[in-house]
Formats: C-alpha cells, structure tokens, sequence
C-alpha cells in the first residue's frame, strides 16, 4: 500500500476473481484509489482473532486525509455500498443461517491515530441488516477517530490496552451491541489449553458466489 491509496483488499488466491475485481470496481466508481492483492492458499494456525481472514478491506490513512466531512459523505456511502454488496457474495442470501462465532471470512483493518494498526473481528450467524448496523457504526467510529475536534469512542475503547506488538483487535459484540476491545491476556486465559483455530485450503463460500 502506498500514500495515494485510500482502500486496500487483501484476499485468498482462490476467491473468485470475479468477486474481488467487482468490490474493486465497486470502490473506484466511487472515487476512491484501491489496490487488490491476492494471497496464496495457506494454513494458519492460532487464535481466531488473530488471523489472517479470508478477504480484508483496508481502510487506510489517505482515506480519512481525503474524505472526512462533508466533501467525504459521497465516498462514505460508496465504501459501505462496496462493502454490502461484497458481504451478499461471500455470506449467501440468509448469513444468519451461518454458525455463529468470530468470522475467519471477513474482517477490516486499519489504522488509529498514533500509528498503531487495528483489526476489526466481524461476528457470523446474524443477519445483512445487522451487518449494515455494525459497519456503519465501525465507519462512523474511524470517521471520529480522525477528525479532529469532537468525541473519540474508538480512542475511549482502546484507551486501555497497549497492544501486541503494536496491534489492536476489536470485535462487535452482539450481546453488548457495539465494538469492544479484545485482552489478548484475557483471551489466553479463557482459551486454556485449548487446540488452537486453524483454517487452510480453499474459501468456504455460499454456492453461486
């Protein structure tokens, strides 16, 4: 990624291209600079949250340098029709069908304000307009995060943590009904001795995708 780029996506090498070059059509109509990369097929090994998800959409610092305010409205919408009309391709008609958990398909990455990286752990097994809730909310919390002036709610919920390595992982909590941090301690304790998630071979999407 470089400094000219607003969006990134990231996916599995044995996605259908025909679903990444339509999310990336889909973000260049809407004025944005996108950048696709393909990853090779592979196995990963370790804590659900951590992992590398099937397809990442990068929300990158030039996005909010180009687009906060009002100037940016036309673009916002453009990245969350993207996003919505890429979730109908990979989670099927009915994704509350799906098991529910911590998505290994989709999640969202970007940056807070002090350089640190940030994941955002989507959840499965809920509804397209429980997914239109939670993305709003995800886009309006980075939107805030780097405005300047006004309230900060993602500085207020990772206030806490210093992060692994830098990193910061957030998930949507559908029984608290908002974005929450993830301990990576607390996570271990939990996990135990517990087998580690792994995920290899090729992506698990609806039939028609």
């Amino acid at each position: 990624m470089n400094e000219f780029e607003h969006i990134g996506f990231s996916y599995q090498e044995d996605l259908p291209e025909q679903i990444a070059s339509d999310f990336m059509n889909d973000v260049r109509r809407g004025g944005m600079v996108v950048r696709g990369e393909s990853r090779p097929i592979g196995y990963y090994a370790g804590i659900e949250w951590a992992v590398s998800t099937l397809v990442v959409v990068y929300v990158l610092r030039p996005y909010f340098e180009a687009f906060l305010g009002e100037a940016g409205k036309d673009h916002y919408a453009a990245l969350k029709r993207a996003i919505l009309r890429l979730f109908v391709k990979i989670y099927g008609a009915k994704p509350e069908t799906r098991p529910s958990g911590r998505s290994l398909v989709f999640s969202v990455r970007s940056v807070v304000r002090d350089g640190r990286s940030i994941k955002f752990v989507f959840p499965e097994g809920i509804s397209y307009e429980v997914y239109e809730k939670i993305l709003e909310e995800l886009l309006a919390l980075l939107a805030e995060h780097h405005a300047e002036g006004g309230g900060d709610r993602l500085g207020e919920i990772v206030s806490v943590s210093s992060g692994t390595g830098g990193a910061l992982y957030v998930e949507y909590s559908v029984s608290e009904g908002g974005w929450v941090l993830l301990d990576p301690k607390d996570e271990a304790r939990k996990r135990g001795k517990a087998a580690p998630t792994s995920r290899g071979g090729g992506v698990d999407l609806p039939d028609g995708s």
